[in-house]
């Protein structure tokens, strides 16, 4: 099963693509955000990587 392994790093870099923008999204939205919203927004950042490394563990 060759076809499989090139699939799933593909799959794994696009998770971790996709964490980088999330984050990137988070901090620009925090500059952005008065003070009393960061709590929020860093938890639910938080709360969604892990959800993304999460998701990779069980591609992995």
């Amino acid at each position: 099963v060759t076809g499989s392994m090139p699939e799933r790093h593909i799959e794994r870099q696009i998770m971790l693509f996709r964490t980088e923008i999330l984050f990137s999204f988070s901090w620009c939205h925090l500059e952005f955000v008065s003070p009393q919203l960061y709590p929020s927004f860093y938890v639910g950042s938080l709360l969604q990587t892990f959800g993304f490394y999460h998701q990779m563990a069980f591609l992995s």
